[in-house]
């Protein structure tokens, strides 16, 4: 999305309709191909689905205005650089990637570390429990993608011109 900080409501609204337009149209031509040649069109048939399935967030990421939650993590209100990142699972019975947070250079320098645990907000973690730091729910500018793991199909969200979470705006949590 191109100069998104410029956009007003009816320009949010308007993207909104053509992403729901390009998504219903990917289901349209899912269905079409299935008339069609049956079975026969399956991989066809998947890939429009996932078509739809992108589409169809990032309408919806437009009916909100471009914006979506994230973890963000935190010193007190201090909002820390950081952004998660996957790495390789360092168990070996695990056929997969972990996430983990990585600190950009002067907070790993602050916190004498470049890696933090990821804890998905649960607040358990020891590490981050010892040196003060939180996880929590932030909205932040984002857009959507693709993402394959195998043959399954995922929507992947992620900043936009925001990397380290800098721009992030925290949700107040309920007392």
């Amino acid at each position: 999305m191109q100069n998104r900080e410029n956009m007003t409501k009816a320009d949010w609204d308007k993207e909104t309709k053509k992403f729901s337009n390009l998504s219903s149209k990917a289901i349209d031509d899912k269905e079409e191909s299935f008339d069609r040649c049956d079975t026969d069109g399956f991989l066809s048939q998947q890939v429009l689905a996932d078509i739809s399935k992108l589409e169809s967030a990032r309408a919806n990421l437009c009916k909100k205005q471009g914006k979506h939650y994230f973890l963000g993590l935190f010193d007190g209100q201090r909002r820390l650089k950081a952004k998660i990142i996957l790495v390789d699972s360092f168990n070996p019975m695990a056929n997969g990637k972990n996430p983990v947070w990585l600190l950009e250079d002067s907070e790993a320098e602050k916190y004498g570390r470049r890696f933090m645990p990821y804890n998905n907000a649960k607040g358990t973690s020891r590490v981050l429990n010892s040196l003060g730091l939180k996880e929590s729910t932030v909205v932040a500018d984002a857009w959507a993608t693709s993402k394959y793991v195998g043959w399954t199909h995922y929507v992947h969200y992620y900043r936009v011109n925001n990397e380290w979470g800098e721009k992030d705006q925290l949700i107040k949590e309920k007392a």
